[in-house]
């Protein structure tokens, strides 16, 4: 299992040059170097990711509905997935349920489908991290 981030890492160096990212270049050194596999919810824009996670955390939706309605419009827009990311800022923090959630942004450039490394043009995806759970009083 220890080998899975480094084989990732090794592939994420190995492939990344050959991609080119949204904004026209490729990923540079940093990105490789400080790149890791997260697994999360995944979407286009922090504002799906907020609608989801507030549809499923504070008014009970099923997680797999909450995704269906966001991507009914847009095809995708929000995966579950462990991806190949060089990870970014916070971009927002919210409460949904009993949770404080960080909403971050990541370069993704890369999904892992079981042991193998998928590469893929490098973009900004946004996923969420549970902060601290709310305990009521």
């Amino acid at each position: 299992m220890v080998m899975l981030p480094r084989l990732a890492t090794f592939l994420v160096a190995a492939l990344i040059p050959l991609a080119a990212s949204a904004q026209g270049s490729p990923p540079n050194a940093d990105d490789i170097s400080k790149s890791e596999i997260v697994a999360s919810l995944w979407c286009d824009t922090p504002d799906q990711l907020e609608t989801v996670l507030r549809a499923h955390y504070t008014n009970k939706v099923p997680m797999g509905d909450a995704m269906a309605e966001i991507n009914r419009d847009s095809p995708e827009a929000c995966v579950v997935a462990r991806a190949i990311v060089a990870p970014g800022a916070e971009v927002r923090r919210l409460t949904a349920g009993d949770n404080i959630m960080s909403l971050r942004s990541a370069k993704v450039m890369g999904i892992m489908r079981g042991p193998y490394a998928l590469m893929m043009r490098p973009q900004i995806w946004y996923y969420v991290r549970i902060v601290a759970a709310l305990t009521p009083l």
